[in-house]
């Protein structure tokens, strides 16, 4: 599995879940640069439209094209809060317009990073948003904020620096084995700082490489640059190529940029770096001023048929592959459960549907340290086994994360229980109390998981007063295959 948006052939399917994707290689049929898609089922359509009347008369050969103005709106300022990849891509400058014409709106956009487009949402100072940080997008929506929250697109991001290369890096594939090696090489890295989404994904991965920073902190590295808080991917790429630097961008920014940049791609196709795009009606319960008219008129708008394929093909003509992946109605999956020749996929709003279990959690690391006790609900591993048929007591499942990374459990574990647990007052071997209970987590101490757990995470429940042993919990938990010997 190498390039997912490359010259190279094939078909992917795209599995897109709540905050993170895997994808798996299925025919071997086509090209990538054509947009890939699936059959597309938009929920709701544009209850505005511009109307074309075409008529013919004995006097021309020809046909006459009339275009009628939609009915103004009763409130028709809207205000639209959008992450600024979609503004430096020129993807608006080409949706704006054709969304004021077939609705009679006035849209008004705020470009900024997901994070701060999400809080004007949270304020109530903003009527629709526009953004691609889904487990943030997640915390919004479970806090009551938005009304309804659709997939629209996706693209990917791409690690890119100077073509000299310092670090080493290009043609990998792991986006995380090239922090490590910036981190190693103490090369300069251009960080944009701004609780972006991309911000987010950026400093995701930099945690899974064992590299700890964060938004403004004094004890971020010294190559460690942020330097783009509050203007954008555009003026970052710009930076990071002034100063030879490396720097974390969506594709269609960078490619929209290209031209001006002495910046080459280095790392691409990594799964783990699919960036996906959800608009947000916000909550007009909750805000009485939003225009819930406009932002619904705009949501459908970004949904129908017909501007999809407008995202499908934006960027063609110009780069010689779309910058967006036109994704309206496909559903988003949480969890691909695997048994033998037999896949099921699961929703979130599935899996929660499934026997829930409850606990209490707790680790004990290598260096000793126990942390705090958390209450946790998600599916216990043997409710999901029995979804997949069942395993004997020879096989073993192996659970996966979104950076690839692997924990196998045996029969044992799963239905004996047979854990190490630990008192978590002293930190000493400890008799389990109770049987421990392996199961993949959705919520903890009331709250859905974070951009740096993912949207599921795999944990030992045990007893309140004792603790398991931390290599035994999995963040970002995309995949359970159970394996035969």
């Amino acid at each position: 599995m190498k390039h997912w948006l490359s010259t190279k052939t094939g078909q992917w399917r795209i599995l897109l879940t709540a905050g993170f994707i895997t994808l798996s290689l299925i025919t071997v049929a086509c090209t990538t640069t054509t947009p890939v898609t699936s059959t597309q089922s938009a929920s709701t359509t544009t209850t505005n439209t511009s109307k074309t009347t075409t008529t013919t008369t004995a006097a021309t050969t020809g046909t006459t094209s009339t275009t009628t103005t939609p009915p103004k709106p009763a409130n028709p300022e809207l205000i639209l809060s959008s992450t600024t990849s979609t503004r430096d891509s020129g993807l608006m400058d080409v949706l704006v317009p054709l969304f004021e014409q077939e609705t009679g709106y006035n849209l008004k956009p705020i470009y900024n990073g997901s994070g701060a487009a999400m809080a004007l949402g949270a304020q109530g100072n903003a009527d629709v948003l526009l953004v691609h940080s889904p487990a943030a997008e997640i915390t919004f929506m479970s806090q009551g904020n938005g009304d309804e929250r659709l997939i629209v697109m996706h693209n990917d991001y791409i690690i890119v620096g100077p073509p000299s290369d310092p670090a080493g890096i290009k043609g990998m594939t792991s986006a995380v084995d090239a922090f490590k090696k910036i981190a190693a090489a103490k090369v300069s890295f251009y960080s944009r700082g701004d609780n972006s989404g991309t911000d987010v994904a950026e400093k995701t991965l930099f945690k899974l490489a064992g590299i700890t920073v964060a938004d403004g902190s004094k004890s971020n590295p010294g190559w460690y640059v942020e330097g783009g808080a509050g203007t954008g991917m555009g003026t970052l790429l710009s930076i990071a190529s002034e100063k030879g630097g490396y720097t974390f961008s969506d594709r269609s920014t960078y490619l929209a940029n290209q031209k001006t940049l002495a910046l080459d791609i280095m790392v691409q196709g990594d799964p783990g770096l699919l960036n996906v795009y959800h608009v947000i009606t916000v909550n007009s319960q909750k805000f009485p001023k939003v225009n819930a008219a406009g932002a619904k008129a705009f949501a459908d708008f970004m949904v129908s048929p017909s501007t999809q394929a407008v995202i499908a093909k934006y960027g063609m003509d110009q780069y010689g592959q779309p910058l967006f992946f036109a994704d309206a109605g496909k559903p988003e999956i949480a969890l691909t459960l695997i048994n033998g020749a037999t896949t099921r996929t699961y929703t979130m709003t599935q899996l929660q549907a499934l026997q829930s279990t409850a606990g209490s959690g707790a680790t004990l690391n290598k260096a000793g340290t126990i942390s705090p006790t958390a209450q946790c609900v998600g599916v216990a591993l043997t409710t999901l086994i029995k979804e997949a048929g069942g395993m004997t007591s020879t096989q073993t499942v192996k659970v996966t994360a979104a950076d690839g990374f692997t924990k196998t459990l045996t029969y044992a574990q799963i239905y004996q229980g047979l854990f190490n647990v630990f008192d978590i007052a002293n930190g000493s071997s400890d008799t389990p109390a109770m049987q421990p209970i392996p199961m993949i987590i959705y919520s903890i101490n009331g709250n859905i998981l974070d951009g740096t757990t993912g949207p599921l995470e795999m944990g030992i429940m045990t007893a309140t007063f004792q603790a398991s042993e931390s290599s035994m919990w999995v963040k970002m938990v995309v995949k359970i295959e159970i394996i035969n010997p």
